[in-house]
């Protein structure tokens, strides 16, 4: 079964680039070619007209190929990864087009579709299926000195925030959160590592509580570098107002890190889903929007002892990729 993956653009971090190195590794019954519509050519066009199924994992090259789909009838589904809220006026309508042109719609937490207008749920009826995000649980990484490569001090007690500089991630009250914990007369350091509209934003807010020398922006780094930092981390911190399911919490998850996130259904979800107790796998809680409650829950965590060896097969890449094959299975019947 051939399994064409598109995208806008291909990108060696992107969670569909992960998921088809994956499974083209695990599972023989499939094959996954990636192919960004923006680079379109003869070589990708063949692969795309041998395809089984097409999944879609952006909504622009989706309608793209939706179109290039009304003379090719190939099957067609789409993996929505983040909030309707979030998204351009343009996109929520052409997400309307790729909802109603596809065979099958993926959510990759149950609240994106909640979340959804009655009318876009009204076309998605029957055709809709709720797969929780997955993380590789024998991830193999070259150990690297973090320290030397960042300039980081090996005193320095790493809190770790890998993520977009954008509004949903909620760095702003994560500074303010973090500002209050220095205060506490520890050294900390934070790391942010990512790349985004609002990174100016926050190096000015970082000037402005007098954090130099305390937060470190790091930029874009490769899956090796995160798994390092992870490792060296005290805490990895996510306190994002919204989310899809985040695949840098379930990396932290996979190496037992401990972990503070935000109190949304997005990341609360999972682990009612399987009748968890977060707390049993390093995972608490905190409010998004207060800075107080943030650096409280911060410092708690930091105090809690690190649960080793834990079980997390609920939340394995491979669990998650059984329940896509099994959906494309019935798909091509």
């Amino acid at each position: 079964m051939k399994i064409i993956y598109l995208l806008n653009s291909l990108s060696k971090t992107s969670i569909p680039m992960v998921w088809a190195e994956f499974a083209n590794l695990k599972f023989s019954e499939v094959k996954i070619v990636l192919v960004s519509l923006r680079k379109l050519s003869v070589s990708n066009f063949r692969h795309v007209i041998s395809a089984n199924v097409i999944h879609g994992h952006h909504i622009k090259s989706t309608v793209m190929f939706i179109l290039f789909n009304l003379v090719l009838k190939r099957k067609l589904v789409f993996t929505s990864h983040g909030s309707f809220s979030y998204l351009s006026r343009t996109n929520r309508f052409l997400l309307k087009i790729v909802y109603c042109f596809s065979d099958e719609v993926f959510f990759v937490n149950k609240y994106l579709f909640d979340i959804l207008p009655i009318n876009y749920k009204k076309v998605l009826k029957n055709k809709y299926k709720i797969i929780l995000n997955g993380v590789e649980l024998d991830i193999c990484y070259t150990k690297k000195d973090m320290y030397t490569k960042y300039e980081l001090q090996s005193t320095d007690k790493i809190i770790f925030h890998p993520a977009r500089f954008v509004r949903e991630k909620n760095h702003k009250i994560l500074l303010q959160a973090f500002k209050r914990l220095l205060e506490d007369g520890d050294k900390y350091r934070l790391i942010l590592a990512g790349d985004g509209y609002l990174k100016e934003d926050i190096r000015s807010q970082i000037k402005e509580l007098s954090l130099d020398g305390y937060v470190s922006i790091i930029g874009v780094v490769d899956r090796n570098d995160v798994y390092n930092l992870m490792e060296i981390a005290e805490l990895f911190v996510m306190p994002s107002i919204s989310e899809g399911l985040n695949v840098a919490f379930l990396e932290a998850l996979s190496l037992n890190q401990k972990i503070l996130v935000s109190n949304i259904d997005q990341f609360t979800y999972p682990f009612d889903k399987y009748n968890l107790l977060a707390t049993n796998y390093n995972v608490y809680f905190t409010s998004p929007t207060n800075p107080e409650e943030m650096y409280r829950k911060m410092k708690s965590a930091l105090l809690e002892t690190r649960k080793l060896g834990l079980d997390i097969d609920d939340f394995s890449l491979g669990t998650m990729m059984e329940h896509y094959i099994k959906s494309y299975e019935k798909i091509i019947l």
